[in-house]
């Protein structure tokens, strides 16, 4: 059981924690409690994924798509941010680089969580790939999940 400092963590942390586990490659590995009460608990996860065969950006620049698998693999990152932007996290590089797809084009993940937010952390940092980067962004204005669909317009211009 946590100790009374954390008592108001336990809310957030479990909802995390559930929408973590909830994802298909994610397993929670092992939790620890700090040495310090004044911190928070240790959480280490493991994360697995198929093995992916390109970068959607790379596979473009490769072979010819047609439009249908274009469409299909716009329709994929679309999904991919809904779920993110359901669970209040904004993922702040969205690029066809950050799309990975498997050798037979059946399968596709976006990757690239290093700058993944809590929609309520956000603040006005300046981070992504430019040419991708919603406005509010580039002028450090405060920026929610629009900054993603901005961004996932930039990728579907590129897609078509």
């Amino acid at each position: 059981s946590l100790a009374e400092p954390y008592a108001t963590h336990i809310p957030t942390a479990y909802c995390a924690i559930a929408t973590l586990l909830s994802i298909e490659g994610v397993r929670l590995l092992e939790t620890r409690e700090p040495d310090d009460p004044e911190e928070d608990a240790i959480w280490t996860f493991e994360l697995y994924m198929d093995l992916m065969h390109s970068d959607v950006w790379q596979l473009m620049q490769n072979r010819q798509l047609t439009l249908r698998k274009r469409i299909w693999f716009g329709l994929q990152l679309a999904r991919a941010l809904e779920f993110l932007h359901s669970s209040s996290l904004i993922h702040r590089d969205v690029k066809l680089q950050n799309l990975l797809v498997d050798a037979e084009l059946t399968t596709v993940r976006l990757t690239d969580f290093g700058l993944l937010k809590s929609t309520g952390l956000t603040g006005q940092s300046l981070v992504g790939t430019p040419i991708y980067l919603a406005p509010e962004m580039v002028t450090n204005s405060s920026y929610d999940i629009s900054a993603d669909v901005y961004s996932l317009g930039i990728a579907l211009w590129y897609l078509w």
